[in-house]
């Protein structure tokens, strides 16, 4: 995983829990790139932590991913899309959908 904020064009990995690396989706494959948003399907992975996240369970399951929003980052010509939507196939860890908002800047 290169990075938090999906910096490089259509990255085929997004790590959306930076600080401990609990939740991130992988396989990614872009149906729309553009300057103000864009749609993917990839395979999302989240650790439950029971009992911790030192000792907790990966699970895994297919979804969508929109992404909108770019922003310009410092240093110049760097950006990053600051809002993400999930809608899994199925459910993970019970949720069938997730959204973040002001991902920004690294």
């Amino acid at each position: 995983m290169t990075d938090c904020r999906h910096l490089r064009t259509t990255p085929r990995t997004i790590l959306f829990a930076c600080g401990d690396g609990n939740y991130y989706v992988d396989h990614l494959r872009w149906f729309r790139w553009r300057p103000w948003k864009a749609a993917g399907f990839g395979l999302f992975h989240q650790n439950d932590c029971r009992p911790s996240c030192a000792d907790g369970t990966f699970h895994t399951e297919w979804g969508w991913l929109w992404l909108r929003n770019r922003d310009r980052c410092t240093p110049p010509g760097k950006f990053v899309f600051q809002h993400a939507r999930v809608r899994y196939v199925g459910t993970l860890l019970g949720r069938h959908r997730d959204a973040f908002g002001h991902l920004g800047c690294p």
